[in-house]
């Protein structure tokens, strides 16, 4: 028996990451006083499960639906609270609007946690107008070679992340980390939390009537 619960656990640690799985890890981390930050999307649809520390405070931007929104955002919330830990959670379409903040926080040794949904494109369009419109696919990045580009004299730290095991250790290794953490999840291309699949597929209906 115990060895079939050890291969059920190895086997649940080789899966790929999943957006659930990826808040459920990102809540297990959180600390009172973060600042989680989560952009318009899978982002934003997922954090509103999180159940959140004492004194924590989330931003998002569900209003407008501006992608790109939270990164510059970060910025400046680490700029009005020095001592507390930000925590964004952006996909990587809408960070490609606004990448260049990423070269500010790293001039003004910022330390945010950056967790970056790669999931190659704008999922939640998908969703709605179909999985294969070309429209929906962006130009796909180094991610993990940004920070040294826009400033390559300072320190960060990077991870590209697969499996679901990969993804624990990332977030484990970041809580005390004295630098900017970029982690990489690589996503399949039509994961979206259950809450954004319900919203999505009521668009989809409605758009189908027009």
């Amino acid at each position: 028996m115990r060895q079939m619960f050890r291969r059920r656990a190895s086997a649940a640690r080789q899966r790929e990451p999943d957006a659930e799985k990826l808040l459920e890890y990102g809540a297990e981390q959180l600390r009172p006083g973060d600042i989680i930050l989560a952009d318009q999307g899978t982002a934003a649809f997922g954090a509103a499960a999180l159940k959140l520390p004492a004194d924590a405070t989330l931003i998002v931007q569900p209003l407008w639906g501006s992608i790109g929104f939270t990164l510059p955002a970060a910025y400046g919330a680490q700029i009005a609270a020095a001592d507390r830990r930000v925590v964004l959670i952006v996909g990587d379409g809408a960070a490609q609007l606004t990448i260049q903040e990423l070269g500010s926080m790293l001039r003004d040794k910022q330390r945010p946690l950056i967790l970056l949904l790669n999931n190659e494109g704008y999922t939640v369009e998908r969703a709605i107008h179909g999985p294969e419109q070309r429209y929906n696919d962006i130009a796909l990045w180094d991610w993990n070679r940004l920070p040294d580009a826009f400033a390559p004299d300072v320190p960060s730290r990077c991870w590209r992340v697969t499996r679901t095991h990969e993804l624990q250790e990332a977030m484990n290794s970041s809580v005390a980390s004295d630098r900017l953490t970029l982690v990489e999840v690589m996503l399949p291309k039509m994961d979206i939390p259950d809450f954004l699949r319900t919203v999505t597929q009521a668009l989809e209906e409605r758009n189908s009537r027009v």
